[in-house]
């Protein structure tokens, strides 16, 4: 049977929480699809004992212990949870199994995904790396200054960081000069249930002395902070345990504080007539200068 055929039909006979073997497959290329839960799709042994979690769109390519017949495999997986994208999905998974590929995907495994993600025209909506690196450098230095703070924005809060009667908004660039935000929506540099708003603007360069992603958890988790709520947080911007971009390393070059007040060039409601929101503007966007706005240096 063909390839691509054999794994649409064992989609679609494989109960939940078991693996059947692909039978056109050669004894020396064994491959098994799998359903887990929601997810379905193929798995292969994978000896490196490494944890890897990389997603785009519905697509997930991730490691889990795996026991078949009684026999114990660490296996490496690409899965879908999108039932109505089966006959598609098949296809992937045929490239992902087919022996002509396999020692390729073996030794690289985050090739063979950065491939695939970039053929099929993903487009990455999740924070940069260096974005979200930026919301934990202000997460610990705030954490240093025991203000208690608490990251809602993977929580997908207006505002990335809560801390008591303040809330900050983080920026951040790998762009050397340029000192332009965008800001997304009216609420983003409005006050909402605190007193005071930052802006918090910081300035990447990739640099292998920097700390990566990965790095600023661990000094987090060793100030304290619950590494369960971090790690929950961080699958929900896409970067869960596994993912290559969590070790990705960004050397901080500048790191400033603005006060959002009166004087700060922020558009919210109050910046219409009668301080409401024309009914009929729905959602704005705007970039904007921070050259020349008065700040207070926080490297």
């Amino acid at each position: 049977m063909d390839l691509n055929k054999e794994i649409r039909s064992l989609f679609a006979t494989t109960t939940n929480m078991s693996a059947s073997l692909i039978k056109s497959l050669p004894d020396t290329h064994q491959a098994w699809v799998i359903r887990i839960g929601n997810d379905f799709g193929v798995g292969v042994a994978y000896k490196e004992d490494t944890s890897i979690s990389e997603r785009f769109t519905s697509a997930r390519m991730w490691t889990a212990p795996i026991t078949i017949h009684n026999e114990n495999y660490n296996f490496l997986m690409l899965t879908c949870q999108d039932e109505y994208q089966r006959t598609e999905f098949s296809a992937i998974c045929a490239q992902f199994v087919d022996p002509e590929e396999r020692k390729n995907l073996l030794e690289s495994p985050y090739t063979w995904w950065d491939r695939w993600r970039n053929l099929l025209g993903n487009s990455v909506k999740n924070k940069t790396p260096h974005g979200v690196l930026g919301e934990l450098i202000t997460m610990r230095k705030l954490w240093d200054l025991g203000e208690g703070p608490v990251w809602t924005g993977g929580e997908g809060g207006v505002n990335d960081i809560q801390c008591g009667s303040s809330e900050y908004e983080v920026k951040s660039t790998t762009i050397r000069y340029d000192s332009i935000v965008s800001i997304t929506g009216q609420f983003q540099l409005d006050y909402h249930t605190s007193d005071s708003l930052y802006l918090i603007f910081c300035r990447f360069e990739s640099s292998l002395s920097g700390e990566s992603i990965n790095d600023v958890v661990h000094s987090l988790v060793q100030r304290g902070m619950e590494e369960q709520k971090l790690e929950a947080a961080l699958e929900k911007c896409g970067y869960e345990a596994g993912s290559s971009a969590r070790t990705d390393r960004y050397k901080l070059l500048e790191m400033r504080k603005y006060k959002v007040d009166d004087s700060f060039p922020a558009i919210t409601a109050k910046s219409f007539a009668g301080g409401q929101i024309p009914e009929a503007v729905v959602q704005f966007t705007y970039r904007l200068e921070l050259a020349g706005l008065p700040y207070e240096s926080w490297i």
